[in-house]
């Protein structure tokens, strides 16, 4: 591996789709896969299991930069007031995950929230 890519972490998280949608017909869930800086905090990319490819880019680009240390509630927000989908909980959802999985990662490997 090389030494600049030591500092990436890829964190996934997992959320139920709501029952009755179509993409819970052929999902059931939604995985949220974000490559997350660990100098910094910082999500420098993201992907999305069950979005047709504008939509990835686009939620990637709401998100992309914003530091995890930051919580959830800001980004919950920015995904409300611009993404309206059947969807949208589960996908904040599928982010709390991924934000708890670092969290838990970083007290794990002694990673401070410093920076």
């Amino acid at each position: 591996m090389r030494q600049e890519d030591q500092v990436y972490l890829i964190v996934v998280g997992f959320a139920h789709l709501p029952k009755g949608t179509p993409l819970y017909e052929v999902h059931k869930y939604i995985a949220s896969v974000l490559k997350v800086n660990t100098n910094n905090h910082t999500i420098v990319d993201a992907s999305f299991n069950y979005l047709l490819p504008l939509t990835n880019e686009f939620i990637t680009t709401l998100i992309k930069n914003y530091k995890v240390t930051d919580g959830l509630e800001p980004i919950s927000k920015i995904i409300e007031k611009h993404y309206v989908a059947t969807e949208q909980k589960a996908l904040i959802q599928s982010l709390n995950a991924c934000f708890e999985r670092y969290y838990e990662h970083c007290k794990k490997h002694k990673i401070t929230f410093n920076h």
